[in-house]
């Protein structure tokens, strides 16, 4: 049986890592695939929630379908996913929609189609294992994201939804480490 393939931003724990080491594209199989959604969903709790976007192989397919650079995970040197960032590149009607509460954020998911060069980006969500947290991997991960998108349209609008605490946190810490301005939901 084959596995149907997927490229995500993958970055692996070595002995000289340094903080916030820029990540690159690498093939996921299906499996691999399986185990970044088992690692994500006890995070964001999706299957409980039906606003929220869908911790699912198919909601993955559309994400990596939109931009391959739209998910970046770190792995120890063992395999284990230690660390993972996620955006949706979508259009500025459909974050307007979002930030002022008329659609939720499964609505905006869904209604999100391809484009050459999306006008704004959600920085839909981070992840660090307990054992990983402190080391700046996410910041590093999502600046590298943002930057890809950002290369390709410098008008770029950024939008987040502060689900918790910690994140709050990580966006106020973004906006300050990379001089960014977010929107919040």
């Amino acid at each position: 049986m084959s596995f149907e393939k997927f490229n995500i931003d993958v970055q692996k724990e070595s002995e000289n890592d340094s903080k916030e080491k820029s990540v690159n594209p690498v093939e996921v199989t299906e499996k691999e695939l399986q185990n970044l959604l088992q690692f994500v969903e006890p995070f964001f709790q999706t299957e409980s929630d039906p606003n929220q976007i869908p911790t699912t192989t198919e909601a993955y397919r559309k994400i990596l379908s939109l931009d391959p650079h739209s998910v970046a995970l770190r792995a120890d040197q063992s395999g284990r996913i230690v660390s993972y960032a996620a955006v949706l590149p979508t259009t500025n009607e459909l974050m307007n929609k979002f930030l002022n509460h008329e659609i939720t954020e499964r609505e905006m998911f869904e209604a999100t189609q391809l484009q050459a060069i999306p006008e704004s980006l959600y920085l839909m969500a981070i992840a660090v294992a307990k054992d990983f947290k402190g080391k700046g991997d996410v910041f590093g991960m999502m600046r590298d994201i943002i930057t890809h998108f950002k290369d390709r349209n410098q008008d770029l609008k950024l939008f987040v939804w502060e689900f918790s605490e910690e994140g709050k946190r990580f966006v106020s810490l973004l906006e300050k480490r990379y001089d960014l301005s977010i929107n919040k939901y």
